[in-house]
């Protein structure tokens, strides 16, 4: 095979199998004015060398840029060849370019079905033509139960207002970004989620339908309600505690700074003691025994144990955990300074049960010690006790200041111990 030149492709001759370049053919200014004769079609074979024309068996040129055929078969001008070669190519381009287009519109139909998050189409009428399996998952409905159905079977009673205001958002060809919103299951549970909507235009910028992508929001809706409830909690607690302290400071009476500091810095103790106790529950609550534990641990022996507690496993609640601790703290102090617990041989029971009211009764009991005489007035620890059983635990409380020790009486509702703080 040779590459004719210009000169001998259009010279009047017979030419057996050569390659032709199709950009001299196209060059030559007198393939303008010749004439086109057909004989039928006849496909060429494939494997051309780039940018040339084959032309095979033999090739009568009847006319400068014009080539027949000597058996029946097609002659066309070269001209004319390389012209439709040149559409051939713009074809097969756009060929290439319809293949990428279907294989990234197959690809993005692969994402769309794979995604966790609800993906769905609908018209401008609200009516679904599309739903993937993420929307399955977390609305319930199959494809084929929900298409053609409107959307608004998803949306609560309470918010039916949201549809006809994102359907005119979208008509006007706005999006609607990440709008935390609450949308109902088919078995009709509510569920949190946050909504992406845009407008779908075709291919002349016309809006005619909207894609919506939904994510369920639920578990972190879920922590935000948790964290909302923790702060507020914290508040709570923390002006309890700094009423609590406040009173305590403005109470506390001592015969010297120093006494005032000891007799404040062991109540704070006693709170802090009961914070403890609740922190291992995490705010749950308690039991009396493990605040009778806590608070009379200071004063325990291994050998003739001063302190002996019975009673029932009865759990009570923050805010009545730390009014018991600090009545008991009071009591040990004031039994630690003039009672049983002052000298070797004196004894402490303290024993709670249920009456058949529906309150609690503890007993503080003090035997073995000093003889007890009723006080001229009462200190801060006393007036401390009865602040807090009657004030914070809306209880009695009753003081017998018997010959041989101390006996006090705590009535409380159960109802009260029960309660959150």
């Amino acid at each position: 095979m040779s590459a004719l030149g210009q000169k001998q492709a259009f010279a009047p001759q017979n030419i057996m199998s050569a390659l032709l370049p199709i950009a001299t053919a196209k060059a030559d200014p007198r393939k303008k004015s010749c004439p086109l004769y057909r004989h039928g079609t006849q496909s060429e074979p494939a494997g051309y060398t780039e940018g040339h024309l084959h032309v095979r068996q033999s090739v009568h040129v009847h006319q400068p840029g014009l080539f027949s055929l000597s058996q029946s078969q097609p002659a066309l001008s070269v001209g004319y060849m390389s012209d439709r070669i040149e559409d051939l190519k713009n074809r097969l381009l756009g060929v290439s370019e319809s293949k990428t287009d279907l294989q990234s519109a197959r690809l993005l139909a692969a994402i769309v079905e794979s995604s966790d998050d609800a993906i769905a189409s609908k018209d401008l009428n609200g009516i679904v033509i599309s739903w993937n399996k993420g929307a399955e998952r977390i609305f319930g409905y199959a494809a084929e139960e929900i298409i053609g159905k409107p959307i608004s079977i998803l949306i609560p009673s309470d918010r039916e207002n949201e549809e006809p205001f994102i359907l005119d958002r979208i008509r006007r060809g706005e999006r609607i970004d990440h709008y935390d919103t609450v949308r109902k299951r088919k078995d009709g549970t509510l569920i949190d989620i946050a909504l992406t909507v845009s407008p779908i235009r075709d291919e002349k910028g016309r809006v005619i339908g909207a894609s919506k992508i939904a994510r369920d929001i639920t578990a972190h809706k879920k922590q935000e309600r948790f964290i909302a409830l923790l702060s507020r909690e914290v508040d709570h607690r923390a002006k309890n505690l700094l009423a609590v302290i406040q009173a305590i400071v403005n109470l506390t009476e001592g015969d010297t700074p120093a006494g005032v500091k000891n007799a404040i810095s062991g109540r704070i103790q006693a709170l802090a003691n009961a914070h403890n106790l609740l922190a291992v529950s995490h705010w749950e609550g308690t039991t009396i025994k493990n605040i009778v534990e806590q608070e009379l641990a200071p004063y325990h022996r291994e050998v003739n144990a001063p302190v002996m507690a019975s009673g029932p496993n009865q759990t009570i609640g923050p805010q009545a955990a730390q009014s018991v601790a600090l009545v008991l703290h009071e009591l040990a102090t004031n039994a630690a300074k003039y009672g049983a617990l002052s000298i070797p041989a004196g004894r402490v029971h303290i024993e709670w049960s249920l009456k058949p009211d529906q309150s609690l009764s503890l007993r503080w009991t003090e035997t073995g010690g000093p003889e007890t005489t009723p006080p001229s007035r009462d200190g801060f620890g006393m007036r401390a006790i009865r602040m807090m059983i009657k004030n914070q635990l809306d209880g009695r409380v009753h003081f017998n200041w018997a010959g041989t020790g101390l006996v006090c009486d705590i009535d409380i509702p159960v109802v009260v111990l029960g309660k959150a703080d």
